[in-house]
């Protein structure tokens, strides 16, 4: 039978070699003959060159059902639409910021079940994205974003050694203010960290007094120099000094971000993990050979290298003597990361114990860019999360691109990474190999030193010091209503056939300050 299909596919594909793609919103081409085609004869005749927009070959190839809802309860800012397409009895779902970026990315799902298993490249169509599929204000935003980071990094980091400038993925955070009566100290659009770096720390210089850097991947380092700035704002709020946080009028009336401010994620490539698991060949290039199995599951970082594996067959927690036995030490990847933030925030689970959970806004990306697939690896892999506790919600970020920013880098990566964090003076230069600075002193990023922060934060917020001579596990452990919003996202990765989420060996968090 697959033989037979497959005769019939090269017999139409040599027919309609010279045919030009037919728009979705015109009459079809005439059939090749009288006899009705079926849905694998449609399929089949799709030119393997084609560049067709998904949406455009959906409507060719099946003419579905399209229904749109948008989601209630949403300011104008954060209008959600869901798209569904129904062909016969099946259904694909997609959810964007706007009906034709919900459309879209239905319709490349339904290619994906559909029609990935046929000699057309699909995922080629995928990575490259039009934009006529984002509003020009949101690619001129995106534009302006990565410009601030970029700039921002060739400021700071003059004066850093041109060994250790060598990068090849930059990160930062930015804060913006649309309420002009602000008088947080923050302009509309502003840089508060960036980081470079794509690497993690050898599992024989893992710290059991947490004064290394497990992980230090640009968007990784970026987001804890973002819980550092955090740590100041409590401070400062505090100590009735301008921030950007007040506190919530509703118990048990912890600190949350002024209304007005929002925060923006730039990445200047895709990152590891699975919103890159898809073939990134040539549009020519069949996709026939691509291990669809593969897209979804966790990953986890090679030690000391680049690049993920699936975690599937290994088991959710790693052993201190195992990996000082040489064990390689497990870092989940940073698709997985943002998957996870999406819901527990950003803030991390020891600031919980003075603030609401903290999310981005928009995730910018330059490089390896493809709409659908980071949308599923940031996104959609958490359909549902049971018992999450309030102030947590299933966060989904606005996805944006930015032209010719972060392209691919063959030549080997930096052993160094770079941070620097507004209001802290100058950069940090850290080896990633061994998680230190690079005159082994301990980073201000690294667990110990946000622990410390943190302290200093209690001695001014909790005139009880209920935190004083207590270890970094259990201050972690005693923020429940995080741990039970983890625990929810773990157990759906689970259930959902995307595997085990590896956690690091609990030793390494069994310090005081």
């Amino acid at each position: 039978m697959i033989k037979q299909i497959e005769n019939i596919r090269d017999e139409i594909q040599a027919t309609i070699k010279d045919m030009k793609p037919v728009k979705a919103a015109t009459t079809p081409s005439p059939t090749l003959n009288s006899e009705p085609k079926t849905e694998k004869n449609k399929i089949h005749e799709i030119d393997p060159q084609s560049q067709m927009n998904p949406l455009a070959l959906v409507n060719q190839l099946f003419s579905p059902e399209i229904t749109v809802e948008e989601t209630p309860d949403k300011p104008d800012h954060r209008k959600e639409f869901v798209v569904t397409l129904k062909i016969n009895e099946e259904t694909y779902k997609g959810t964007g910021n706007s009906k034709k970026k919900a459309k879209v990315i239905a319709a490349a799902a339904c290619l994906e079940e559909k029609v990935g298993h046929c000699q057309y490249n699909t995922v080629a169509m995928a990575q490259s994205w039009n934009a006529d599929d984002f509003t020009p204000s949101e690619l001129g935003f995106a534009k302006t974003v990565a410009n601030l980071v970029q700039q921002k990094y060739d400021l700071v980091s003059k004066d850093v050694q041109d060994h250790e400038q060598k990068r090849k993925v930059l990160s930062g955070i930015l804060i913006r203010s649309c309420d002009k009566t602000d008088v947080s100290g923050i302009d509309d659009l502003q840089v508060l960290v960036v980081a470079t770096g794509t690497k993690c720390v050898d599992g024989s210089k893992l710290s059991s007094n947490g004064q290394a850097l497990n992980d230090s991947h640009a968007e990784v380092l970026a987001r804890r120099a973002f819980k550092r700035f955090l740590l100041e704002q409590v401070k400062r709020f505090h100590n009735q000094e301008s921030s950007i946080l007040i506190k919530s009028e509703t118990p048990p009336f912890l600190l949350k971000i002024k209304p007005g401010l929002s925060f923006h994620l730039y990445i200047s490539t895709s990152p590891c993990g699975d919103a890159r698991i898809y073939n990134m060949a040539s549009p020519g290039e069949s996709a026939a050979t691509e291990n669809k199995q593969a897209r979804g599951v966790l990953r986890s970082k090679i030690e000391c290298g680049e690049g993920t594996i699936p975690v599937s067959n290994m088991n959710s927690v790693q052993t201190w003597d195992g990996v000082l036995a040489g064990e390689r030490l497990c870092t989940m990847s940073c698709s997985d990361k943002l998957a996870m933030w999406n819901i527990v925030g950003l803030q991390g689970a020891v600031l919980t114990h003075f603030m609401e959970p903290v999310y981005f806004d928009t995730v910018i990306i330059g490089g390896c860019f493809s709409l659908y697939h980071i949308t599923r690896a940031l996104v959609n892999r958490v359909q549902s999360c049971e018992g999450l506790p309030d102030s947590y919600a299933m966060h989904k970020p606005l996805i944006l691109p930015v032209s010719q920013q972060g392209q691919r880098i063959p030549s080997k990566s930096s052993g160094y990474s770079i941070n620097w964090i507004l209001g802290e003076g100058s950069v940090e230069v850290t080896k990633t190999n061994s998680g230190k600075c690079v005159d082994d002193s301990v980073s201000r990023l690294c667990k110990s030193s946000l622990f410390t922060k943190f302290h200093e934060v209690c001695e001014i917020v909790a005139s009880n010091k209920p935190y004083a001579g207590r270890m970094y596990l259990e201050i972690k452990k005693d923020a429940s209503n995080y741990q039970q919003a983890k625990k929810s996202v773990v157990d759906n990765f689970k259930k959902s056939g995307h595997g085990n989420w590896i956690g690091k060996p609990i030793e390494q968090d069994m310090f005081g300050v």
